[in-house]
């Protein structure tokens, strides 16, 4: 459980803007086996996939292993996709609203 909490302040270091990326990045580095697991795991469960993808192909050569960037990088083009097709939807239902009359404003995007 301890292991957990180290890697959910970790990935809160990726994204915080103002963190020691040196540091951050020694800390990946020293990862055990499983703990990139363990990190996927947290990135799906709290939605962050995507902009961890971002900030993890920032990173120095060699801090992130190649396959891990990897379904990474395969998962934020997938969700690109998923987001743009929504998009489009949504403009579709919003041209067949206001082709009727009907007021829309919508109050999330994709």
């Amino acid at each position: 459980m301890a292991r957990v909490k180290d890697i959910q302040n970790i990935i809160l270091g990726i994204l915080r803007d103002d963190s020691d990326k040196a540091d951050i990045g020694g800390k990946l580095r020293s990862f055990r086996e499983g703990d990139w697991e363990i990190f996927e795991r947290l990135a799906s469960r709290y939605s962050l996939k995507a902009i961890l993808c971002l900030r993890l192909m920032k990173m120095e050569p060699g801090q992130v292993p190649a396959d891990v960037l990897e379904r990474f990088r395969k998962f934020y083009f997938l969700n690109l996709k998923n987001n743009i097709f929504l998009e489009k939807e949504l403009i579709s239902v919003l041209s067949g609203l206001r082709e009727k009359g009907v007021p829309a404003v919508p109050l999330k995007g994709p």
